[in-house]
């Protein structure tokens, strides 16, 4: 039963489109079913967009504060041990006196700043210089400020930082392309400067380590600039290059289109941490409320669909049956014709039983009809086989008239017996398919036919392996290839020519082929014979011969099988049967 509605359901869109009188239902179903369907997905959107949002806050939310948290707790530490080495004798001893007193202990001043670097991974480098002595201590060893890796550090506070108290700026890491922190805290001692306190830091481990997307990038702004960004092509630039920045106060989060932005302040006063985040990362995690939402919509329009077919399909079941039976007749008296159209089902069910009935009026002729040709094929098949035996006897008549007027052996009497045998061949044995040696010996009468016509002016060259011998074939097939040789290439050449008649078994396949070292054909006619020999039907041309033979051998073992036609205009053609090799 569900096969048959579907089948129903199918003829119904093909015909009547959306005037089937179901679909009309179907319609009208739909728009009482549709309208709270929308109005629900609507409230589930919004609902989804809402959890969406917050949930997003509070993500990027925790991620500031831990990430400010981390940040704040580094600067915290980076005092401590500014202070710590800032008190520290040896390093008092180093920024009063420099090298010319050398009372101070280079090793333990590398050892303070060793420790550190060891402990927190990101410090990337400590040093101090001794302005008065113009040399700077890390914690490798001691170097003329003239030959110091991280000169423009130095030079940058100097030019632009000069201010009392611990400073912060983003500078280049000395070789490479990447942004650091770098912290000053100038050395003061009786209220002079006698140096300055730089602890660089790789602020790329530290976020790293922080709870946050791949996609996610941080920036640390000082005033209007960005010291670090962990996007190096966004450092050293204005704030207004960061994507909603304008748009996000202080403290706030705000989720746009396609970003979600977060600003706050930290412990260090005029510095601020900013995160910003696509939001293609969190959508990829929001995937399964998404799904979920997805499903239940999804699932909701797939019941609506079920509940207005369901329903559809009742009130139009008594329709249903009664087109079912109209086709049944339909297929019964007139073989499924559907030549009308019709406005819905009510109609055509009108016009079934018109178009029933009057085809039953004309059933009494039509089978009139049928009976008179069948007894038309029925004499024409009694004659056909009365007149091959009254044209062989005809034929040994006037062979032994000849022979009788002439001699026993002339031209006259050849040609009959080979004609006489070849119709004997051909109208007396009723098998479809003959041995190929019994085809070979039926086109052999034939050549010797045809070289007493045309005086000899072809030779025919038999190059047919015997082991075909023990294969059949269907009759008559290398006689036409042969005369179509003759007339078509032998016959519109100058000179002697000569045919070869060949054959072969290759992979269960019979080969057999008839070539002509004639003009051969034109491309156009070549064109012309291959859709000859594809068309079904077998209409007048130069090559009917060649068509017929394709055809039943078509019909006899296949489509895939026939005549493969080999041109080489100027020098000849060649037809090449190929068949299965059938015992």
């Amino acid at each position: 039963m569900k096969s048959e509605w579907s089948g129903q359901i199918e003829k119904l869109i093909r015909k009547y489109r959306l005037r089937s009188i179901f679909f009309q239902n179907l319609r009208q179903l739909f728009r009482l079913l549709l309208i709270p369907l929308l109005i629900m997905s609507v409230l589930i959107y919004t609902a989804y967009h809402y959890i969406e949002e917050k949930e997003m806050k509070s993500a990027y939310g925790d991620a500031l504060s831990s990430l400010e948290e981390d940040i704040d707790s580094m600067i915290r530490s980076v005092q401590s041990q500014i202070t710590q080495i800032a008190f520290d004798t040896d390093v008092e001893l180093y920024m009063n006196q420099g090298t010319d007193g050398a009372q101070f202990e280079l090793a333990d001043i590398q050892e303070i700043l060793k420790v550190p670097l060891m402990t927190q991974n990101y410090m990337s480098s400590m040093y101090l210089y001794a302005r008065h002595s113009d040399y700077v201590i890390t914690e490798g060893g001691m170097f003329d400020y003239s030959l110091f890796y991280d000169k423009e550090a130095l030079e940058f506070y100097y030019r632009e930082m000069r201010p009392k108290g611990l400073r912060y700026a983003g500078t280049r890491v000395p070789g490479k392309s990447r942004m650091q922190l770098s912290v000053y805290q100038e050395v003061h001692y009786n209220a002079v400067s006698e140096g300055l306190i730089v602890i660089n830091l790789d602020l790329d481990k530290l976020v790293k380590k922080s709870e946050r997307n791949d996609g996610d990038q941080v920036f640390l702004i000082n005033g209007d600039r960005i010291v670090y960004a962990t996007d190096e092509s966004m450092a050293d630039k204005n704030v207004s290059a960061i994507q909603g920045y304008e748009n996000c106060a202080e403290g706030e989060i705000d989720v746009g289109e396609d970003y979600c932005i977060a600003r706050s302040n930290t412990e260090v006063d005029g510095l601020k941490l900013v995160t910003f985040s696509k939001n293609g990362d969190f959508h990829q995690k929001m995937m399964l409320i998404r799904t979920v939402l997805f499903l239940v919509i999804a699932g909701m329009m797939i019941l609506m669909v079920i509940v207005c077919v369901r329903v559809s399909e009742r009130i139009f079941r008594p329709i249903r049956l009664i087109l079912t039976e109209i086709e049944k007749n339909r297929l019964s008296l007139v073989g499924g014709e559907q030549g009308f159209q019709e406005e819905n089902e009510l109609s055509y069910i009108i016009h079934s039983i018109k178009q029933t009935a009057y085809n039953s009026q004309n059933i009494e002729m039509e089978l009139a009809d049928r009976i008179r040709l069948l007894k038309k094929a029925q004499s024409v098949a009694l004659q056909s086989q009365i007149n091959p035996h009254f044209l062989n006897n005809t034929l040994e008549t006037i062979n032994w008239m000849a022979m009788d007027m002439l001699s026993p052996e002339n031209p006259i009497s050849e040609m009959l017996e080979d004609l006489s045998v070849m119709f004997r061949m051909a109208l007396e044995d009723t098998d479809i398919i003959i041995p190929i040696s019994q085809e070979i010996e039926h086109a052999s009468h034939y050549v010797k036919i045809q070289r007493i016509r045309y005086d000899e002016r072809f030779d025919l060259d038999w190059q047919i392996d015997e082991v075909l011998y023990q294969y059949k074939t269907i009759k008559i097939v290398l006689q036409p290839l042969i005369e179509n040789a003759i007339y078509h290439g032998i016959k519109r050449m100058e000179g002697q020519g000569l045919i070869t008649v060949g054959g072969r078994l290759e992979d269960e396949l019979v080969h057999l082929w008839v070539e002509d070292n004639g003009p051969g054909m034109t491309e156009e006619d070549l064109e012309k014979l291959k859709r000859n020999m594809n068309s079904e039907d077998i209409r007048e041309s130069r090559h009917i011969g060649t068509a017929n033979v394709n055809q039943r051998i078509r019909l006899y073992f296949g489509n895939q099988y026939g005549i493969i036609v080999h041109n080489n205009q100027g020098r000849g053609c060649r037809f090449e049967l190929v068949f299965p090799a059938v015992k």
